[in-house]
């Protein structure tokens, strides 16, 4: 008998000590994880506005709970919100689970996906330059939410975003009789048709632009809009001007800013079609211009970089005096002039 309960003490301790040494493990993990003062956000194309379900963005010190944002069309790759909650530092976020209404569609989409954690710890350790050769943070991880279950993620600072994950979510239906009161209106008839009907949700700028060029199509987010191309900006400016920077945002929702001497030495790189662009640039005589081209035709811009397919080119920008501006996209054989897009002069 006295043997028996030796056993037993000796098995208790044993599992005693393993439960201790596991608390221990798990805690000092937590402590050696590096930790960052980042947010979550949501985003999703002006055409095609989502509402989240269920959705958490998810580290190992914390979760971003996305459920109760409301409409969401900020445009690709946009802030769509931001909630200051939980610990000011934490983990890079390691996974996401998100089901939403695309209301265009008048479908659910869900998933759970694994995120790329080394690639987002880098970036938010790293930082970035910016244009004032200043040390810069990334501070928001973006998950956009496009047609057909596309799911995308970015990490964004001010002037910088990097595409880091790209997931395919699956089609659901989800039974009205299963969910909570206070879900209950997402799921009343007419309700996803109401909200495109919104004119606070679709604006008349939204109209304007979807009568001026269409509406993208839902695979465009996934596919068309994420093709990347060999192609760097170039620069013909009278009086002997010099760029001084460019910043770009891309149809992907990836954003970049080149600026002093990464400007003057860049090289062709694969990149996403832009969607838009800046920059300044002064004459020999110290005089400084701007440029801004709010929009470049999408059609137009496609079917150019298409056109010139695998081959390296240049986005050139020729600058007559009075600031006439013509674009094209060249390569050694070929040139495809864009006339097209909406450009101001600063």
């Amino acid at each position: 008998m006295e043997s028996f309960r030796f056993r037993v003490m000796v098995v208790s301790s044993f599992l005693l000590l393993s439960v201790i040494n596991v608390s221990c493990q798990s805690q000092s993990k937590k402590k050696m994880e590096e930790k960052f003062e980042w947010s979550g956000s949501l985003s999703a194309p002006k055409e095609y506005p989502v509402e989240v379900y269920e959705g958490h963005l998810i580290s190992i010190d914390y979760d971003q709970n996305f459920k109760d944002w409301g409409t969401i069309n900020s445009g690709w790759g946009n802030l769509g919100g931001t909630v200051v909650s939980g610990p000011r530092q934490k983990a890079a976020p390691d996974s996401l689970n998100i089901t939403w209404l695309s209301f265009a569609e008048d479908k659910f989409y869900s998933g759970s996906f694994a995120l790329p954690k080394d690639k987002i710890t880098a970036l938010l350790k790293t930082g970035f330059t910016d244009a004032d050769n200043t040390k810069r943070s990334f501070t928001d991880v973006v998950t956009g939410l496009a047609p057909g279950g596309t799911v995308v993620i970015w990490v964004l600072g001010p002037g910088r975003k990097v595409q880091v994950a790209q997931f395919k979510a699956r089609e659901i239906r989800i039974d009205p009789k299963t969910v909570a009161s206070h879900d209950s209106y997402m799921f009343r008839e007419g309700y996803a048709e109401r909200t495109m009907d919104n004119d606070m949700v679709i604006t008349d700028a939204i109209k304007s632009k979807i009568a001026e060029s269409g509406t993208p199509e839902p695979s465009d987010y996934g596919d068309r809009y994420q093709r990347k191309y060999s192609w760097k900006p170039g620069f013909e400016l009278y009086e002997n001007g010099k760029p001084v920077n460019f910043a770009f945002e891309m149809l992907n929702g990836e954003m970049d800013l080149l600026s002093g001497q990464t400007l003057q030495d860049t090289d062709f790189l694969k990149r996403a079609v832009p969607k838009n662009c800046s920059f300044y640039w002064k004459t020999d005589k110290g005089v400084e211009h701007g440029i801004k081209i709010t929009a470049f035709d999408e059609k137009e811009i496609m079917a150019a970089f298409e056109s010139i397919g695998d081959k390296s080119a240049t986005l050139l920008f020729k600058i007559a005096p009075e600031n006439k501006l013509s674009i094209s996209l060249k390569s050694d054989s070929k040139e495809v002039v864009l006339k097209k897009g909406k450009v101001q002069s600063f």
